[in-house]
């Protein structure tokens, strides 16, 4: 969870790989990150989108196992 690393030494870390990768970097957090963000405006001007989690659904997990455990079966 991104909400325990931002401090302002952390974002500037942060922001340095960014500019330094020109690469995109996903943060996963709580409802309140982008509140906690926006104290550190140099690292909240370079978010280019903020997208809410949803939940997963029955079709989501299939998915996943699937990929991660090929063998397993999950019941109805």
């Amino acid at each position: 969870d991104v909400q325990y690393l931002l401090d302002k030494a952390f974002a500037n870390i942060l922001t340095d790989l960014y500019n330094a990768s020109h690469g995109t970097i996903v943060l996963i957090g709580e409802e309140r990150v982008p509140a906690s963000l926006a104290k550190l405006e140099r690292l909240h001007n370079r978010v280019l989108e903020w997208v809410p989690a949803q939940a997963a659904t029955l079709e989501d997990l299939r998915t996943l196992v699937t990929a991660s455990y090929p063998s397993l079966q999950i019941e109805d």
